[in-house]
């Protein structure tokens, strides 16, 4: 469904954001691994997060998402964190999801993510419904995200975010995004 697809990716933006809310901190995305071998979902690649200008982040990438995603897939992100990047991960509080993708589409990625479109080829969504999420190549060219407000909660040490989506057929894809914050 187009807010499976466009979620994941938006759920990317929202973290890589959440994560980098740093005028003190330095903020590294270190890899993307695909926990699924044989994906049937999507395929994620040439994604990279630059500095802009302090608190300022430009997020660039594609996926080629391989099916219409529907109003039965869904999403969940949930959030871990280490102190030094190896060994056991803690879970964090305050996942995202599970949640129907189309649902996602036409409330958190308007009211979170309203560039998103114009820094892509991401769907415009307007106030009619919309769904599903077709599937082809979608890229993102340098979305600016603005990190300056610095939250409590962030520390230093090793993030990982995990995206497990689940298709219409019944296909499962799991994603995680592994990141460093330090103290400037």
């Amino acid at each position: 469904m187009p807010s499976q697809c466009v979620k994941s990716v938006l759920v990317l933006v929202i973290v890589l954001s959440f994560l980098s809310i740093l005028s003190a901190y330095d903020y590294e995305v270190l890899r993307f691994e695909d926990e699924t071998q044989d994906d049937k979902i999507w395929k994620v690649s040439k994604f990279r997060v630059k500095k802009i200008e302090p608190g300022i982040y430009g997020v660039s990438g594609q996926f080629e998402l391989l099916q219409t995603l529907g109003k039965k897939s869904k999403i969940l992100v949930k959030f871990f964190y280490n102190t030094n990047g190896v060994g056991m991960w803690t879970l964090l509080p305050g996942q995202i999801g599970p949640e129907f993708g189309c649902d996602f589409l036409n409330d958190g990625y308007k009211r979170y993510l309203p560039g998103l479109p114009e820094a892509s080829n991401f769907p415009k969504v307007g106030d009619d419904y919309y769904c599903p999420l077709q599937k082809g190549l979608y890229k993102m060219d340098t979305y600016s995200v603005n990190t300056t407000r610095v939250t409590s909660f962030v520390k230093p040490g090793f993030y990982k975010i995990q995206v497990t989506m689940d298709s219409d057929s019944g296909d499962t894809s799991v994603m995680n995004v592994y990141s460093k914050v330090a103290r400037k």
